[in-house]
């Protein structure tokens, strides 16, 4: 019998004897492999053997040590997921197992039946089944415990706090809200323009060669205020659809309606994402400040091609910068961080 104990943060509360959190220093986000993270196994290892103390413990590890309790996860698929661990420094993987060690100690005991070690992409059939006609968006689950009365409880795994809470195509997002598809193909086609006709007016070319990437980057720093044609659409169509906007942002980072609880463990806290959200007194909106270097309008604009809104929600405040990953090309993404002030 594997036992598991877990501490949680809801929104409103915080559940029996939560001791004060050591904080973790906090290194970049670097989510080199969204499907074989290595801090999705660290998280799934240390669930099943609470013994290992640190990195080169598990990747050690055999893998047919634990497919007695290790689901959805096959031989070649472990190793990349220890390829990926193997980058990763000693001193944040041993900060993220202490910090897993930690809370074991409270609340909950589970009789774990099986570990589920999947990422975004689902593979086990129990596990598509649990999630059938749940929106992708909500589905956020890294990791599944089962346990043996049948429960299943998901988790979403971040290597740290400054790992994005959303990732979704703003264009996409918006086309969506238009359901003839001839109108919703008109509609989009007015952002590919918009991009593309600023690029064509700042670099004579509506692709981006390499080399004059930097150049076209900075062609989209104007972002605050109406002097570009891509952000300026932008702006107009996300005030338009503030609200379904808001809506959809919020019921995926707080998804409910699940058929399981799902928490999110960031290497410093484990909490609870299923909660009841009050969509009257939540706010999504453009953010001036976060614009300016440190987030103060006497300092100077930030070089920067994005664009930047605050939500609040749930007595917590978010950062969420809409930009490309990579170069300017295609829609924009709503990225989502937690507030730096709220910390």
């Amino acid at each position: 019998m594997l036992i598991i104990f877990l501490k949680y943060k809801t929104n409103n509360m915080t559940t029996l004897n939560i001791t004060e959190n050591v904080q973790l220093a906090k290194p970049k986000c670097s989510r080199k492999g969204v499907e074989y993270n290595a801090f999705e196994l660290v998280f799934t290892v240390c669930i099943l053997d609470f013994s290992i103390k640190n990195k080169s413990e598990i990747l050690n590890i055999d893998y047919d040590t634990l497919t007695n309790k290790l689901k959805g996860c096959s031989h070649v698929v472990f190793d990349k997921y220890k390829d990926d661990l193997k980058t990763r420094t000693n001193k944040i993987v041993e900060a993220y197992i202490e910090k897993i060690h930690e809370y074991r100690q409270f609340v909950t005991n589970l009789e774990i039946q099986f570990v589920y070690l999947e990422g975004k992409l689902l593979h086990s059939p129990e596990l598509k089944e649990l999630n059938k006609g749940i929106d992708n968006k909500k589905a956020k689950s890294d990791v599944y415990i089962k346990t043996t009365d049948g429960t299943y409880i998901g988790f979403s795994i971040k290597q740290d706090n400054n790992c994005t809470k959303t990732n979704y195509s703003v264009e996409k997002i918006l086309g969506d809200f238009i359901l003839d598809k001839q109108q919703q193909k008109e509609y989009k086609k007015q952002f590919s323009e918009a991009r593309k006709n600023t690029l064509f007016k700042g670099i004579g070319s509506k692709t981006v060669p390499r080399e004059k990437r930097k150049m076209a980057n900075s062609l989209f720093y104007n972002s605050l205020g109406n002097d570009n044609l891509y952000w300026s659409l932008i702006r107009t169509e996300i005030y338009e659809h503030n609200d379904e906007i808001k809506q959809i942002l919020v019921n995926s980072m707080f998804p409910t309606g699940l058929p399981y609880d799902i928490y999110e463990f960031d290497g410093n806290e484990i909490t609870k994402l299923n909660v009841d959200s009050d969509m009257n007194s939540a706010c999504f909106e453009e953010y001036i400040p976060y614009y300016y270097k440190k987030n103060d309008i006497t300092n100077p604009r930030r070089s920067e091609a994005k664009m930047y809104y605050q939500l609040r929600v749930n007595d917590k405040k978010y950062r969420i910068e809409l930009r490309w990953k990579g170069g300017c090309k295609g829609s924009v993404q709503f990225q989502t961080h937690p507030d730096a002030t709220d910390l």
